[in-house]
C-alpha cells in the first residue's frame, strides 16, 4: 500500500501480508508473513491503516483518502521557476506542493471536493476524477508560467485522522 506522500508513487510501503501481535511477559511478539519479532515496545506507524492492526483505535482514528499528481520533469524553459514547495489551506481544503530534485512537481490534497471530504474512505485502489481534475486545474491556473506540463503519475493513499 502507498500512504499518500510525494514519493515515487505506486510503491508497496506496506509490510506485505497480515500481521498479528501478542503480549508475552512484558514483551510484544509481532507475527508477520515473514517471521516473528519480539520487542519491549512496538510503534505502529501505519497511518490510516493503524486501526487494521489495532482495532481499539477504530473509535478515534478515521481513514481519509488523499490524492496526489506528479508531473514529468519541468522543461528547461521553466528552470527559473523558483517555487520549491508550499502548503495552503487547512484540513480538507489543504493543497501542498513540492518541487523534487529531479524537476518533477508533486501536488496533492483537495479532499474537500470529494463527498464527505473523503473521511471514512479507505479506497486506495481507485482515483477520484474530480480531485484529479481539481489538482490539474489548480496547477495550470496558479502557475501558468509552467505551460502545459504533463502529469506523469497519479495515485491515492490513506491517511489517518483523529
Amino acid at each position: 500500500r502507498n500512504y499518500g506522500g510525494c514519493g515515487d508513487g505506486g510503491e508497496d510501503s506496506g509490510g506485505g501480508g497480515g500481521a498479528g501481535r501478542d503480549d508475552v511477559g512484558g514483551n510484544v511478539l509481532v507475527s508477520t508473513d515473514v517471521g516473528t519479532v519480539r520487542a519491549r515496545r512496538v510503534v505502529v506507524a501505519a497511518n490510516g491503516w493503524s486501526q487494521e492492526l489495532l482495532p481499539e483505535l477504530r473509535p478515534f482514528l478515521q481513514a481519509c483518502r488523499n490524492q496526489v499528481i506528479m508531473t514529468r520533469p519541468l522543461p528547461p524553459s521553466a528552470a527559473a521557476w523558483s517555487v520549491g514547495g508550499f502548503s495552503v489551506g487547512e484540513g480538507a481544503r489543504e493543497l501542498y506542493l513540492i518541487r523534487r530534485a529531479d524537476g518533477r512537481i508533486c501536488l496533492g490534497g483537495a479532499r474537500a471536493v470529494e463527498p464527505s471530504a473523503a473521511v471514512g474512505n479507505a479506497d486506495d485502489g481507485s482515483l477520484s476524477e474530480i480531485v484529479g481534475q481539481y489538482l490539474r486545474t489548480f496547477l495550470a491556473r496558479v502557475f501558468p508560467e509552467l505551460g502545459s506540463v504533463a502529469v506523469e503519475k497519479e495515485w491515492t493513499g490513506v491517511l489517518g485522522f483523529t
